[in-house]
């Protein structure tokens, strides 16, 4: 469940969770519960069924992003978790060949010292543990600073993912303490074993007389710099890949204005007329619009019948100024208006929803919605260019807009003209804070 409803008693989920035996059937249970799939379709008429299936817990995290109007309904596909670990496993494996190679070029530059340590008695484990045990010593500097640097630029490359929220914290995630403790005594063997066991075996005498060299031909340093090189192509090429993939998804159409639009929760339509009074007046305040739904937050899917057939729809309920206030772009027909008292009965719809029944002249054409105290025809008066109010990973799905009254209002939503969005944020806050003290402030950017 999202964060702001797994406490929330009144929310209500369209999910069962069932324990089975273990070595149960699964195949033989699923058949059974195709039983009460009429019973389901009689309770609820405008929300029918084609059966029930079961989905092994363990595979929710993969399968449920294909899930439509789920409270398990997972956004985020599986690139978008791989992609980022493999950018940053390049990384990794890139600085540690790299000490590596330093290590192995600095012990070079040490072959006298090993021979005259040899000279005075100096014995060959003593040699062993002196350059693993100052490898580890490096390695553990190294964590220690790449662990405090990470606080500062995990954020930034946190923003680069929009669909992974990525964090350090140690305290809830144990199991990146036994990775870090790992790698740093991998990488510390690894960067001395070398040296250690292949450069204590020289003899002092061949070191002194120069015909002992390290580098050079050495088979193990010529795979090493290999490896290295090859890694750092692949490094730079996914950098450039990753940065074009994100300026895309920055300057990517979604079919409404994103920026400079801040929406702030409220609950009930006299909390909006309150908020909106006290803010519409200033300078650099656009537009002030109220909804029940949000773009990318809030909207429900909803049983139609469109041209005598079932349909489902995605929908939204927003009040009149809100396709001004996010930049919506009309193709036909026109916007809401609050003062025809038969704009209650009617809808705008996007582009998907019309070309999926054909409708080369959607204006007028009817939507019937059944509710617990009858049938609603609604009427088409508007197309809305299609715009992605879920992810960029999910189709857009047809797209229903009905006209809800200041009374069903829930979200405040405000287009400002200033770049300065502190400033902006900080006033809502101070105008919600003087009209409802006893409140808290929740303000959301829209682009975030």
């Amino acid at each position: 469940l999202r964060n702001f409803e797994i406490n929330n008693w009144e929310f209500w989920a369209r999910a069962t969770m069932i324990q089975v035996v273990e070595g149960a059937r699964i195949g033989e249970i699923e058949q059974q519960l195709q039983q009460y799939v009429p019973v389901a379709n009689d309770a609820n008429e405008n929300w029918q069924i084609n059966g029930f299936y079961l989905l092994p817990f363990l595979d929710l995290a993969n399968q449920s992003r294909d899930l439509r109007g789920e409270p398990f309904m997972n956004t985020m596909p599986p690139v978008s978790i791989i992609a980022p670990s493999v950018t940053a496993l390049l990384v990794l494996l890139l600085a540690c060949f790299n000490f590596v190679n330093t290590a192995i070029a600095f012990s070079a530059r040490r072959l006298k010292e090993i021979g005259v340590r040899k000279v005075l008695g100096g014995l060959r484990r003593q040699l062993i543990a002196q350059f693993i045990g100052e490898n580890l010593i490096l390695c553990t500097i190294a964590l220690l600073a790449g662990i405090g640097l990470s606080y500062i630029f995990v954020p930034y490359y946190d923003s680069l993912w929009p669909a992974v929220s990525l964090s350090i914290n140690f305290s809830e995630n144990p199991e990146l303490l036994l990775f870090l403790g790992g790698l740093l005594f991998i990488t510390g063997i690894a960067a001395g074993a070398y040296p250690a066991l292949y450069v204590s075996r020289f003899k002092p005498v061949h070191i002194f007389q120069g015909r002992q060299q390290l580098g050079g031909t050495n088979p193990l340093i010529r795979v090493l710099l290999t490896f290295q090189f090859a890694l750092s192509m692949a490094a730079i090429i996914g950098g450039i890949i990753m940065q074009k993939n994100a300026d895309y998804i920055d300057n990517f159409d979604l079919g409404f204005d994103k920026t400079q639009v801040i929406a702030v929760q409220i609950r009930n339509g006299q909390e909006y007329e309150l908020m909106k009074n006290a803010i519409e007046n200033h300078p650099d305040i656009l537009q002030v619009a109220g909804s029940r739904s949000l773009v990318g937050l809030s909207w429900s899917n909803q049983r139609v019948e469109i041209d005598q057939k079932a349909a489902e729809v995605v929908t939204f309920d927003i009040g009149e100024n809100y396709l001004a206030a996010q930049g919506f772009t009309l193709t036909a027909g026109r916007s809401f208006d609050r003062e025809l008292e038969s704009d209650r009965e009617a809808v705008l719809i996007n582009e998907t929803l019309a070309r999926a029944y054909g409708w080369e002249s959607p204006l007028d054409k009817a939507i019937q919605y059944r509710t617990d105290d009858g049938e609603v025809t609604y009427h088409v008066i508007g197309v809305v260019k299609d715009f992605y109010y879920n992810s960029l990973w999910r189709r857009v799905q047809p797209v229903m807009m009905r006209f809800t009254g200041v009374e069903g209002y829930r979200y405040l939503t405000v287009k400002f003209r200033s770049d300065d969005l502190k400033a902006i944020s900080g006033f809502l806050e101070s105008e919600w804070k003087q009209l409802f003290p006893a409140l808290p402030y929740s303000g959301i950017f829209i682009d975030e």
